[in-house]
């Protein structure tokens, strides 16, 4: 499934989209330097993307120490691998979420982020912002942000 920055219909945009770190998330205990996403430009959205880590009481934990620019991002339905980088970042925790937000987008110029649902990372759950609150999006099988962590 695809879930996208931006999106959301009129009125109701999405403003940011990630992953929730469930028990047993291979990623929880890691202080990684570099979080990779796979995003798409969908339309023509504009501005420059930030990462952001919140922990289980939706408190911001971390924003990334660079941007990504929507003019280096490919064309949906092609997506471009980007890398957010963090320093001085404490361990991931359980029910900590990490999203992307921050270009200029609407329901027809969006940042889709890819979604895929390999078994071995049932314990993520993508999630998006919208309407002032953060919920799970898609059923249990969106479960796993293509991410990667260094």
């Amino acid at each position: 499934g695809l879930t996208a920055v931006g999106g959301g219909g009129s009125g109701n945009p999405i403003t940011q989209v990630g992953l929730k770190l469930l028990t047993d998330s291979p990623f929880i205990g890691k202080t990684p330097t570099e979080i990779k996403f796979r995003i798409s430009k969908d339309g023509s959205p504009t501005g420059v993307g930030t990462m952001k880590i919140y922990n289980g009481s939706n408190t911001l934990l971390a924003t990334s120490t660079n941007t990504i620019n929507v003019s280096t991002v490919a064309d949906y339905p092609t997506y471009t691998q980007s890398t957010w980088t963090f320093s001085g970042l404490s361990a991931l925790a359980e029910n900590d979420t990490i999203a992307v937000q921050g270009w200029t987008a609407d329901d027809s110029n969006k940042m889709q982020v890819k979604i895929c649902s390999p078994q071995e990372y049932d314990n993520q759950q993508a999630r998006k912002f919208d309407n002032g609150g953060w919920s799970n999006s898609g059923g249990s099988g969106d479960r796993q942000c293509d991410v990667c962590m260094a």
